[in-house]
């Protein structure tokens, strides 16, 4: 965590000796999980200083830290590459049985200097989670607490509709019992609407439009930035009142399409899932948003395709669909910067362009992970000359490598690989040391320290920067099942690079 960046993004302006003991708290550049030593003592640490002595400044921005997966950040990384927020643990609030206690709320009962700090940071309660099991007081207290900051609002009717097919109450899970409604929980943080920056709706198929168009339905959004529904919430046609909406992914349930009220000139980022989409409803979303930056279809069925007009697109990520070649192939982006295929089949690149500049001459990254290229396609994917960032599995880099031979101009600006490791990807390295065009930055997958220790001895003179990437095995991208290479190079790429 750079805490000195974090202080200035939140529009601070602490004073110079606070800045001074930000710094030294800041990460070091150099450090990465993979090089962490397998035992340290105190006496690696001569700065170390007891917790006693940290200025509440910096003890509220440590307390910060702890809550700091952002939603409301929307430049930070898709998965945060989009503006969309990773895929969250909304424990915000929770129930007396629930085993979940969030994290500003166990500081807040750890001593009285703590508790003052806590209670004292708005900052900290301003994630608001609604869900069956949750009471009024918790919610209550969040709203009070979190001030005048902006709300990230998530609730779940999906929870409210599970315990009201349960007839015996005795059945319901012990964590969930709920003491109130949802819709009675849902109607107090609507009358704080107005602080509303980021809004998550989940629930089940059919049973919680009606709940949802009935709740939202005319709500005044005049600072909702981001709205989510998820794959299993139905996205009823609302009247809503969000000028400054950016951010948008719902479901497209079959041909349903999108509520026209969500769509405006100020759309920047939008997620489509599980679904049909043909050539109209695309053409309709882009001639309603030109500002749209950011497109990803997650599951989405690609039927009939006619020429596409995207001039204001950078970042296209295509996610468990069939035959994505599809779209590509009459999808006119000149802008586009990013192209992302993860978990596709079928036809994935038009081959029947000359070259991959042809078809989009500003790329400058590229990330396939477990998709199966034709030979065609591995040429055309050689062709995009402006190439800085590549996310390909080695086995596809291997794939490549003949048809390389005797061609030095393939990719002559790559400098940053994202990949896993495994034995072809040396092949893949060195040839771009012979060939005179060295990467500077190699980002590897979760490897095992054995592995980290054959990369660094093998390669850390020859690449200045090599990065090991940790991730969870359930941590996935929001509204799929993507994980792993797509999840890294996703995280790597800046929204800044697609804004």
């Amino acid at each position: 965590m750079d805490f000195r960046a974090y202080f200035e993004q939140r529009g601070q302006l602490p004073s110079s000796t606070l800045l001074q003991d930000l710094g030294n708290l800041s990460d070091d550049d150099n450090y990465w999980p993979g090089q962490v030593p397998e035992t340290f003592t105190w006496a690696d640490f001569p700065d170390a200083v007891a917790v006693d002595d940290v200025p509440d400044e910096i003890l509220r921005l440590i307390f910060e830290a702890g809550v700091a997966d952002d939603s409301l950040s929307y430049a930070s990384s898709i998965s945060r590459s989009s503006g969309f927020p990773r895929t969250l643990t909304y424990a915000s609030s929770y129930s007396s049985g629930s085993s979940i206690v969030p994290f500003q709320v166990l500081v807040s009962h750890v001593c009285r200097r703590w508790r003052a700090a806590a209670l004292g940071d708005s900052f900290l309660w301003r994630r608001l989670h609604i869900a069956a099991g949750h009471t009024m007081d918790e919610v209550q207290s969040y709203l009070e607490r979190s001030g005048e900051q902006p709300l990230d609002v998530k609730i779940d009717f999906a929870l409210d509709d599970a315990h009201r097919d349960l007839g015996d109450p005795l059945e319901r899970p012990r964590a969930l019992v709920p003491s109130h409604d949802v819709r009675v929980l849902a109607a107090a943080a609507a009358r704080h609407a107005g602080r509303w920056a980021c809004c998550t709706l989940e629930g089940f198929p059919g049973t919680s439009c009606d709940l949802i168009t009935e709740w939202l339905d005319g709500l005044a959004l005049l600072r909702l930035r981001c709205l989510t529904f998820s794959s299993s919430a139905p996205s009823p046609q609302l009247r809503m009142d969000a000028p400054a909406l950016a951010h948008l992914a719902l479901p497209l349930f079959g041909r349903s399409g999108v509520p026209a009220g969500l769509l405006h000139g100020a759309l920047c980022t939008l997620e489509l899932q599980s679904g049909w989409l043909d050539a109209a409803l695309l053409r309709d979303i882009l001639k309603a948003c030109p500002q749209l930056h950011t497109l990803r279809l997650i599951h989405i069925t690609i039927l009939e395709s006619a020429g596409l007009d995207a001039p204001s697109l950078r970042y296209l990520d295509v996610s468990g669909v069939t035959d994505p070649a599809k779209l590509l192939s009459v999808l006119h982006a000149p802008a586009l910067e990013a192209l992302l295929l993860i978990q596709c089949r079928g036809a994935l690149l038009p081959t029947e362009s000359p070259t991959g500049d042809a078809l989009f001459p500003a790329l400058r990254a590229l990330c396939s992970e477990n998709c199966n290229h034709s030979v065609e396609e591995l040429d055309i994917m050689m062709t995009f000359s402006g190439l800085e960032h590549l996310g390909l599995a080695p086995v596809t880099l291997a794939n490549m490598l003949p048809r390389m031979e005797g061609k030095d101009d393939i990719w002559p600006r790559l400098h940053t690989l994202h990949s896993t490791f495994e034995d072809e990807l040396g092949l893949f390295i060195d040839s771009r040391i012979a060939a005179g065009r060295p990467l500077r930055a190699i980002y590897l997958l979760s490897i095992s320290q054995i592995s980290w220790r054959i990369v660094l001895d093998t390669w850390s003179e020859k690449v200045p920067n090599i990065c090991n990437f940790p991730y969870s095995q359930h941590e996935t991208l929001p509204g799929c099942d993507c994980r792993g290479l797509g999840l890294m190079f996703g995280c790597f790429w800046p929204l800044e690079n697609a804004a």
